[in-house]
C-alpha cells in the first residue's frame, strides 16, 4: 500500500480554517487509514460547526494531497464550536487536558522521527498557474519569475476550450484557435525526503511539451497521448519551495479530430528509496492449463520483477511476491534473493501456481493483485501493487475470438477521448460513467 504524508500547510491564501493566535497544529502521519487528527487550542472553523461537545476537537479525514506540503483538501468529520465551554466538573477538565497533551506529544514525536517509509505518491493537480501565448523560456522557467498575474487553474485542463469559435479556424478541431500555453506550479518537498529518488510523472500533456524544474531544463516529450516522467532528484530542493514550468505546443495535430491542448491528465510526485522496483518493473503472465477448452483447475504464473539500485554500492536483497485473490485472500507467495549492481538493475524471474483460479470474463471481471516488496537486510524499503486477470484468449481465422474457451462476438465503438463541455480534460468520474453507458448498450470492448 502506498504511504501518503499529509501536511496541512496552506499556501496562496487557501486556508481550510482560520486560526487564532493560540493555535497549535499537530499532524499524525498515517500508514493505514490515511487520516489525520488536528488538535488546536482555539480554532474558528470557516464552515458552520456542529455543536455537540464541551470541549473543542477538530478532526479531519479524507485528504487528497495537492503536493507534499501543499493545501490538503479536507472533509470535515466533526468540528465543534471553537470556544471552550465551561466544563461541568474539574475531573472532566483534567481528563480533557491530559488527553490533548498526550496527543500533541505523540503527534510531534511522529513528525520529528520521520521514519523511512514505502514509496509515496502525491497528486499535484491543484493550484497551477497558466498563461496563454508564447513567452521567453529562459524568463518563464526562472524561479524568480513573477507569475502573480497568471490565471489560477487546476489539472486536468484543456485551455483550447476557452478560445473563441471562428469559421476561419480548423473545422476538424472545432473551429477553435490553437496556441502555445505555459504552466507554472509552486510546491514544497519535505526535508526528510532528501536522499530519496524524486520523480515527476505526467499522465498526459497535449502536446510537444517541455519541462523545467527550478530553472533547469528536463526535456521534451512530443506525443500528446503517452505518459512520461523525469527524475528530479538532483534538481529538486527538499525542505524548500520548488517551481515546475511546462510549455505545451498543440499547434501540430496528431489526429483529424478535436485534440485540445494543455496538461489534461494527472501530475504526480513519486518519492521512492534508492533501492526500489523500477518504473513499469512488474510483469505477470498467467497460463491456464487447457484454458482454451474452458478448463479452470490450475493457473501457472510467471512473474518478472525489475529492481533498480541507484546507490553507489551493490545491494543484496530479497523480492517477495504475494498473490491476493479477488476476495482478498492470500493465495500464493514466493521469495527470491537477488543482487543488484550499483547504479544498475536486475531482473528477477519467479514462478507460482494458483489452484481453481477465479477467471476474468466479461460477466465477472475478476482481478488478482500482485504485491511486490523489496527486502534488503535492514527490512522492507519499497512495495508496489499490480492488478492482473487470469484468462485465456484465442483467435481463429474462421470462427473468430474465444475467451476462456467460449466464443465471444466483439462489440465496440470508436470513441475519441474528448467529451462535451470538458474537451480532453475528462475527469476520472466521467470516464467511469462513459464506460458504464457503453456497457449498458451492449459494448464489451
Amino acid at each position: 500500500m502506498e504511504n501518503f504524508n499529509y501536511l496541512n500547510v496552506a499556501r496562496r491564501g487557501h486556508e481550510p480554517f482560520t486560526r487564532s493566535s493560540r493555535c497549535e497544529e499537530t499532524l499524525i502521519n498515517s500508514h493505514t487509514d490515511r487520516t489525520a487528527s488536528l488538535v488546536a487550542g482555539s480554532i474558528q472553523p470557516s464552515a458552520t460547526p456542529n455543536r455537540s461537545a464541551d470541549f473543542q476537537v477538530c478532526c479531519f479525514a479524507g485528504f487528497q494531497t495537492c503536493g507534499s506540503l501543499e493545501v490538503a483538501r479536507l472533509t470535515r468529520r466533526s468540528c465543534t464550536t471553537g470556544r471552550v465551554k465551561v466544563l461541568r466538573s474539574k475531573q472532566a477538565l483534567l481528563i480533557t487536558l491530559f488527553s490533548i497533551l498526550a496527543i500533541v506529544f505523540l503527534c510531534s514525536y511522529s513528525i520529528q522521527a520521520a521514519p523511512i517509509s514505502p514509496r509515496q505518491q502525491t497528486l499535484l493537480d491543484a493550484d497551477w498557474l497558466f498563461h496563454l501565448g508564447e513567452m521567453p523560456s529562459d524568463e518563464v522557467a526562472a524561479p524568480a519569475y513573477d507569475d502573480t498575474r497568471w490565471q489560477h487553474i487546476n489539472i486536468p485542463n484543456d485551455y483550447v476550450l476557452n478560445g473563441t469559435y471562428d469559421r476561419t479556424n480548423d473545422e476538424k478541431h472545432g473551429y477553435l484557435p490553437v496556441e502555445i500555453g505555459w504552466y507554472r506550479k509552486h510546491f514544497t518537498i519535505p526535508a526528510f525526503d532528501y536522499g530519496k529518488i524524486l520523480r515527476l510523472d505526467f499522465d498526459g500533456v497535449f502536446r510537444d511539451s517541455e519541462v523545467w524544474v527550478n530553472g533547469q531544463y528536463l526535456g521534451r516529450h512530443p506525443s500528446g497521448y503517452t505518459p512520461f516522467s523525469y527524475d528530479i532528484s538532483t534538481i529538486a530542493m527538499p525542505g524548500r519551495e520548488n517551481i515546475v514550468a511546462v510549455r505545451g505546443d498543440p499547434r501540430q495535430f496528431e489526429g483529424h479530430w478535436y485534440e485540445g491542448g494543455g496538461i489534461y491528465r494527472h501530475v504526480r510526485l513519486t518519492v521512492i528509496p534508492p533501492l526500489h522496483v523500477a518504473q513499469y518493473g512488474t510483469y505477470v503472465v498467467s497460463t491456464v492449463l487447457n484454458g482454451d477448452r474452458g478448463a479452470d483447475e490450475e493457473a501457472s504464473l510467471s512473474i518478472q520483477t525489475t529492481v533498480q539500485n541507484d546507490q553507489r554500492q551493490t545491494a543484496n536483497c530479497q523480492i517477495l511476491s504475494e498473490i491476493w485473490a479477488p476476495d482478498g485472500n492470500l493465495v500464493a507467495s514466493v521469495r527470491t534473493r537477488a543482487t543488484v549492481p550499483a547504479n544498475g538493475q536486475s531482473q528477477i524471474e519467479q514462478k507460482s501456481t494458483i489452484e481453481k483460479p477465479q477467471l476474468w470474463s466479461i460477466e465477472s471481471p475478476n482481478l488478482y493483485f500482485l504485491s511486490t516488496t523489496v527486502f534488503p537486510d535492514t527490512g522492507p524499503v519499497d512495495s508496489t501493487s499490480t492488478k492482473f486477470g487470469i484468462r485465456t484468449i484465442r483467435y481463429d481465422a474462421d470462427k473468430g475470438f474465444f475467451l476462456n474457451g467460449r466464443h465471444v462476438e466483439i462489440q465496440g465503438t470508436a470513441n475519441h477521448q474528448d467529451f462535451a463541455g470538458v474537451g480532453i480534460a475528462v475527469p476520472d468520474s466521467l470516464q467511469a460513467w462513459r464506460v458504464e453507458k457503453l456497457k449498458a448498450i451492449g459494448c464489451n470492448a
